[in-house]
């Protein structure tokens, strides 16, 4: 999320606040460590997916991977 223009700040528990620094989007977005296991399952990576989906339109096709 740094890497496209966002700020992180760590908040209670296992939150974390994404706020846009540098891009044109109104609002920021937060998400939650995977628990208990440090890896995440395809369908919590869909979940975030569609959360970013709601909050700005970005789909996975705007996205290359690396």
């Amino acid at each position: 999320m740094t890497a496209v223009g966002f700020s992180v700040e760590k908040l209670h528990s296992s939150a974390w606040q994404f706020n846009p620094a540098k891009l044109d989007v109104e609002r920021g977005i937060q998400f939650h460590n995977p628990h208990p296991d440090k890896n995440i399952s395809f369908l919590l990576a869909r979940r975030f997916g569609q959360g970013l989906t709601r909050a700005y339109g970005w789909i996975g096709a705007m996205f290359k991977y690396v």
